[in-house]
């Protein structure tokens, strides 16, 4: 028999200037620099279990990624308070979730969510 652990799930994001993703994940979100690889033009930022990695790309192309914490409308209001680009508005979803999204600096479609208690 077969026993699968699954660990974690990263996405990489492709970003026009490295420094600047690296401070819009770090200073909007709250993620901690956990890795510069500066020779691959790589970042990877992380909290608890969750991890994104940036890398330098000269024409990104937009991506989607989901960020699931607990304290959303905290979060929420540090990205207001931080000028983030809010695309929807924070919102409780009959599915069970409350979240709200965003966009990078590069266009990155952002979801931030937290499941509530059913």
């Amino acid at each position: 028999m077969c026993t699968i652990e699954y660990i974690n799930f990263r996405p990489t994001l492709p970003v026009m200037d490295l420094d600047k993703s690296v401070v819009f994940y770090r200073d909007v979100l709250g993620l901690e620099l956990t890795t510069l690889a500066p020779e691959y033009e790589l970042a990877i930022l992380g909290k608890g279990g969750a991890e994104i990695a940036v890398v330098k790309n000269v024409n990104p192309v937009s991506q989607v990624a989901y960020l699931y914490v607990k304290g959303v409308d905290d979060l929420y209001a540090i990205c207001q308070a931080k000028g983030a680009e809010i695309s929807q508005e924070l919102a409780t979803h009959p599915y069970g979730m409350r979240d709200f999204v965003l966009k990078d600096p590069d266009g990155h479609v952002i979801g931030v969510g937290e499941r509530l208690a059913q």
